[in-house]
């Protein structure tokens, strides 16, 4: 018979490589209708901040797009320090984030090539960090990108799907 210790650390460990192979528990899609990304996010450096707009919104975001900081996101921060973060995924997929180690509520925004595609509002941070029991929050559809923003902001902002996002802004 295992011990709960040890079916702990069996989870721990693959959550964890599922973490380190991309962005949390993604679930890469196959799918011929691949919508790729008008936008080029390989000369955009890890952590770097970029003006975006989003709708009619101009907004300066945080890219992360290394394994390591797909990882982390938002992660051990007591603010998001920007106006959002915006995870360039590795390959179109079925996103599942959890908030771990997240110490304030955030709105998730589901991006398919430049286009949302979804939305989720005002998850909140977990009172329990037990990574075996972090809920977590998953994109309805494949996605390349994923906007984490206050939460809030989403209503704020007034964003809908179907809104487009561009790199730099519009006049």
């Amino acid at each position: 018979m295992f011990s709960k210790q040890r079916i702990k650390l069996f989870f721990f460990v693959l959550i964890s490589a599922n973490l380190f192979a991309g962005c949390s528990l993604a679930r890469p899609t196959s799918d011929d209708s691949t919508q790729s990304s008008s936008i080029d996010f390989s000369a955009i450096e890890d952590r770097q901040l970029i003006p975006v707009q989003i709708g009619s919104n101009q907004l300066t975001v945080e890219v992360v797009n290394t394994s390591a900081s797909l990882t982390q996101g938002l992660g051990g921060r007591d603010r998001i320090g920007s106006d959002g973060m915006l995870f360039s995924l590795p390959q179109r997929q079925i996103a599942e984030f959890w908030m771990r180690r997240m110490s304030f509520p955030l709105d998730f925004v589901w991006i398919d090539g430049d286009q949302i595609v979804g939305m989720l509002e005002n998850a909140p941070a977990p009172s329990n960090q037990d990574i075996v029991n972090l809920p977590t929050y998953s994109s309805k559809e494949p996605v390349t990108l994923v906007l984490e923003l206050d939460a809030g902001r989403v209503a704020k902002l007034q964003l809908a799907v179907g809104d487009r996002l561009t790199i730099g802004t519009q006049n």
